[in-house]
């Protein structure tokens, strides 16, 4: 994965009074603009480990003590405890706690195959909860379809549309290649070709994203297709289909 380089730290302060970690405003050759990050000594990330011990040698300052805590920077995750219920589904929560633990494992194909289950999931689940009681048999049946006959229900129902729609599309372009492709690297040029300009698609729908898109698989895995999934459910939880 491409190596991500602090630029700059500035204003090290405690998250909390247990001093488990440090929030400050980083910038790295990742981001485009300063932003907040949380640092700590078990961070999944290199990086992360090494602003948290650069801040406790006090290379930055001294570090503050704690107050207010705020939100941590967007790292390709969500929080699952902040997470909307859909429709009374409380599986939800589980589901992104294991979508969360697959970036840490940080392999593209499961990054991408378990966040495109989440979306197949959420798109059902709310199609279901759309549909006539009791269910017909084409709406049963859908569960085990791919992800396009998936999104094509959903618009037919009015539950996405609009831009929302192609969004879904491009996504399902990208999870398509990366199941369908025994190599997943930047040296297979057919699969490239599928990829990386979705990515780019995915990457610009989000305009004032600070992310620098790199061509680095698992960094666009973490870092692009991730937050592009997650948004997805997000709005679909929340019921907006635009």
């Amino acid at each position: 994965m491409l190596k991500v380089e602090v630029v700059s730290v500035r204003c090290p302060k405690w998250q909390d009074n247990s001093h488990s970690s440090i929030l400050c405003l980083v910038r790295t050759n990742t981001l485009s603009l300063e932003g907040p990050f949380s640092a700590s000594p078990n961070d999944s990330e290199p990086h992360g480990r090494e602003i948290y011990q650069r801040c406790l040698a006090g290379d930055f300052g001294p570090i503050e003590e704690a107050s207010i805590s705020t939100d941590p920077p967007h790292s390709g995750q969500i929080n699952p405890e902040s997470t909307p219920n859909l429709g009374g589904w409380p599986e939800l929560p589980q589901f992104l706690l294991e979508a969360n633990a697959e970036n840490e494992r940080g392999t593209v194909r499961g990054i991408v195959l378990v966040w495109g289950a989440m979306l197949e999931a959420t798109l059902y689940k709310c199609i279901v909860e759309a549909s006539p009681k009791p269910l017909s048999k084409a709406i049963q049946k859908l569960e085990f379809r791919p992800l396009g006959p998936k999104i094509d229900e959903a618009r037919d129902l009015k539950l996405v549309r609009g831009e929302f729609v192609d969004f879904l599309k491009t996504i399902k372009e990208v999870r398509n290649a990366v199941a369908h492709n025994w190599d997943i690297s930047l040296s297979n040029q057919v699969f490239c070709e599928k990829v990386l300009p979705n990515m780019r698609k995915l990457h610009t729908f989000f305009p004032n994203s600070v992310i620098v898109f790199h061509e680095d698989l698992e960094f666009l895995a973490k870092m692009v297709f991730t937050p592009a999934v997650a948004n997805s459910v997000m709005h679909l939880a929340g019921g907006s289909a635009n």
